[in-house]
């Protein structure tokens, strides 16, 4: 879960790092009255409106996880609180892409399996929990890298 925080930030930073560069555009269908969005500006649109903080806030408190050391009350209240940002951020409407969203989804199920593993890690002891931790850190890093990727792709016109 540690590692992961980069890699969220990397999402974040995808998603907002690039609001003054990208000009918005919309594709006009052969009807007029239709207009089709550009798939970049929907995505600059989905993080102006909540979802580039959502990343911020979920990348800040995946960092604080792993400054608790060895404190276990500490882990445990930081967990809790990354728990709790990953579930806001689970509840806020979807990357306006299929793929991208797909992978943040995913990152953001694993990112609150590993907090939840966290709590109880710190609250019991159990090395297990602990393990389990630590398992999950990459595939919350590969899903979030993912939608990074394809978020950059499509603010480069993919």
């Amino acid at each position: 879960m540690f590692e992961a925080t980069v890699v969220v930030a990397a999402v974040a930073v995808a998603v907002w790092g690039t609001y003054g560069a990208h000009t918005p555009a919309a594709a006009v269908t052969a009807t007029p009255s239709v207009v089709t969005p550009d798939p970049a500006d929907a995505i600059v649109a989905w993080g102006n409106g909540g979802g580039g903080e959502h990343a911020h806030r979920v990348a800040r408190a995946m960092a604080l996880v792993g400054t608790a050391g060895g404190d276990a009350s500490l882990a445990r209240a930081y967990c809790t609180s990354a728990g709790e940002v990953v579930a806001e951020a689970q509840k806020f409407r979807p990357i306006p892409d299929a793929e991208a969203e797909r992978h943040w989804s995913r990152g953001l199920g694993y990112a609150r399996d590993a907090a939840r593993s966290c709590v109880y890690a710190a609250t019991t002891g159990d090395q297990q929990a602990w393990r389990d931790v630590i398992a999950t850190s990459p595939l919350v890093k590969a899903e979030f890298e993912q939608a990074t990727a394809r978020i950059e792709a499509i603010q480069a016109g993919g």
